[in-house]
């Protein structure tokens, strides 16, 4: 009885119930089923009296359908209050301000802003220094939920990010952080991992509005070890590059000894930032045998 009354609330559990086919149906504006996701989670979550969402970087001068924002739905289709940041782009008349975003000034731009301190929803997508902002905000804004760009191209077990004053995204594979680094800043200040959009976006949900749920979800990060160790985007040409990256769990280890965390990810760095043609073929394959169908299809279309 015991074992049938712990499965029944298992199965109940609304976050082992987040069906992926599903939302891939629902999903509106966002890049892939992001904004269905968040509409999921909160029919299961209260939100405030008022709903406030944040985005940055906003790619746009504008908002429209399918802009591919984390946001957009709860904008146009729910109404719900927000503000826009982004480094290039700016108009005050969407509520899209132009900042260049570190960890020193975030919270102080928030304030200016007047981003409720228990506000809704942050997405985060700048491609650098993701886990330096997200910590920044942990430390004074407790959103219900955050959104993370995180960086597929490391495995599951190792926690990299780009150095806090690295440079922009140069469109290669060097870019924010593992998801083993932002779960460790995530699990330190109160928040649990509940979903991971391949390659682009990790969920995040404060613990306080799943305190009963938790005891029943698997909160195990090995789980989504298959959205891990993907090759995304063009391979890194300089190597001196990698000495933008730091191993984060040897940076808290060390009491922020730099140096030391960045000679700690440079082997893990060098296998899959710079061009490996082992890898790189060996999940070829892998994608041929995942999903022959959309494989054959990408072929032709190369050859097309």
């Amino acid at each position: 009885m015991y074992n049938l009354t712990r499965s029944n609330k298992r199965m109940n559990n609304w976050l082992n119930t987040i069906n992926k086919k599903e939302l891939i149906k629902q999903k509106k504006y966002s890049q892939k089923y992001q904004d269905a996701l968040i509409d999921f989670i909160f029919k299961n979550i209260k939100t405030s009296e008022k709903p406030f969402c944040v985005e940055f970087g906003y790619n746009y001068d504008r908002i429209f359908k399918n802009n591919k924002g984390n946001c957009t739905k709860l904008i146009l289709d729910h109404n719900w209050d927000y503000v826009l940041f982004d480094c290039h782009n700016a108009n005050e008349s969407i509520k899209l301000y132009k900042h260049f975003l570190t960890s020193k000034n975030i919270c102080e731009i928030f304030q200016k802003y007047n981003v409720p301190k228990e506000v809704d929803y942050i997405s985060i997508d700048v491609d650098s220094i993701d886990l330096w902002l997200f910590k920044a905000l942990l430390k004074q804004y407790k959103a219900k939920l955050f959104s993370v760009e995180y960086n597929a191209n490391y495995p599951i077990d190792r926690a990299i990010t780009k150095l806090e004053n690295s440079n922009y995204f140069e469109g290669d594979r060097l870019y924010g952080a593992s998801l083993k680094a932002l779960n460790l800043v995530a699990e330190k200040y109160g928040y649990t991992l509940i979903w991971v959009v391949e390659e682009l976006d990790a969920f995040f949900i404060r613990n306080d509005l799943i305190k009963n749920e938790l005891n029943f979800f698997n909160s195990n990060l090995r789980k989504w070890k298959s959205v891990s160790n993907i090759i995304c985007h063009k391979p890194v040409e300089r190597k001196e590059k990698l000495k933008e990256c730091l191993d984060y769990e040897v940076f808290l280890e060390s009491n922020g000894n730099i140096e030391k965390s960045i000679e700690s990810a440079q082997n893990i760095c060098k296998i899959v930032l710079l061009k490996n043609r082992f890898r790189e073929y060996k999940q070829f394959i892998y994608r041929q045998i995942k999903d022959p169908k959309k494989a054959f299809k990408k072929l032709i279309k190369k050859f097309l």
